[in-house]
């Protein structure tokens, strides 16, 4: 599969999916990443690891509808078979869902709907969580919509909370199942599992 990412944070995901691929161990191709920071981690790593990079920020585009059209044209040139949003921070526009339904996911460090939506991403989530005294907390993986976090569950795996838990300590445990989380279901989907024209 060729597959785009998108990511606006530091990229460890991203930089592990790409190991993944680069080693054998996934069939697919990364052959874009999308973000709307210039300088985050996640694009130094691309561009120093040969991937095509399209920075869409709205204060250079000059309206969203711009970032838009700059991003499905750097879609249409790369001809994804499935995009990932790696902790990318800005919602899809409507004509970049339609185009690729069903073919878009994203990975979201809590359980769903439950600790979804605007501004529940990073450590917001994981706060929340331990706020509500769960006994464990998700690695969801879901289809995207025009809805955050509102798309169909692909798939989800638990993750323990455990006593005197910070938001840190909890994120730095769940990243570390989210990352091969987010690698089998891309194994998953290279043999034809769960992509749909949702």
């Amino acid at each position: 599969m060729r597959i785009a990412c998108f990511a606006s944070g530091r990229g460890s995901n991203f930089e592990a999916l790409w190991r993944a691929c680069s080693q054998g161990r996934l069939r697919s191709e990364i052959v874009l990443l999308v973000s709307n920071r210039p300088n985050c981690g996640a694009v130094e790593f691309a561009r120093a690891h040969g991937v095509a990079v399209e920075i869409a920020h709205s204060k250079e585009c000059g309206s969203e509808a711009k970032c838009e059209e700059q991003i499905l044209t750097a879609l249409n040139r790369a001809q994804p078979d499935l995009i990932i949003l790696i902790g990318y921070l800005k919602r899809l526009g409507s004509q970049i869902v339609s185009q690729y339904r069903g073919r878009i996911i994203n990975t979201h460090p809590g359980p769903l709907p439950e600790f979804g939506g605007k501004g529940m991403y990073g450590l917001h989530v994981h706060r929340a969580v331990l706020k509500s005294q769960r006994a464990t907390t998700e690695v969801t993986i879901h289809y995207v919509d025009e809805i955050y976090d509102h798309g169909d569950v692909v798939r989800k795996t638990e993750v323990p909370v455990i006593s005197g838990d910070s938001p840190e300590s909890l994120q730095e445990r769940v990243q570390g199942v989210e990352r091969e989380f987010l690698i089998e279901t891309v194994l998953k989907m290279e043999s034809g599992g769960f992509l749909s024209n949702r």
